[in-house]
């Protein structure tokens, strides 16, 4: 499995046979990147990788040749070369971190009121013991 299935809705196969079979393959390609909630460069990327000519991807208007948003390159401080999927990816991480984070805050807030009310079953549990002994 590759890494974009593990986060993806669907598999590389049903993306590439969803678009094979499209009437409008240029739709497609929007329709599967909404679906799939990524960018259409991951959606090409997919479609390179299994084997499809880049040249039949419907172009934006304007552009010419084969010059994609993936082939746009930027340097991360480590030197690390990144493409355009690279750099989505990392906003992509960085939003999922913050999203983390935040869930992590509401879960401990949860938490404490779960320990709250524990604490609380503890005191009414121990009141009806000591009124279970108080009847015998």
């Amino acid at each position: 499995m590759k890494l974009t299935e593990k986060t993806l809705s669907m598999t590389e196969g049903e993306i590439l046979r969803s678009y094979k079979e499209a009437k409008d393959q240029k739709k497609q390609l929007t329709i599967l990147a909404q679906l799939n909630d990524c960018p259409v460069e991951v959606i090409k990327m997919i479609f390179k990788r299994q084997g499809v000519d880049g040249r039949s991807f419907p172009r934006e208007r304007g552009k010419k040749g084969g010059s994609s948003a993936c082939e746009k390159e930027t340097r991360t401080a480590e030197g690390v070369t990144l493409g355009a999927f690279g750099i989505e990816i990392r906003e992509n991480v960085r939003a999922m971190i913050c999203k983390t984070v935040e869930r992590k805050a509401e879960l401990e807030s949860c938490l404490e009121g779960i320990k709250g009310n524990l604490a609380e079953c503890d005191i009414i549990i121990d009141k009806l013991i000591r009124f279970e002994e108080g009847l015998t």
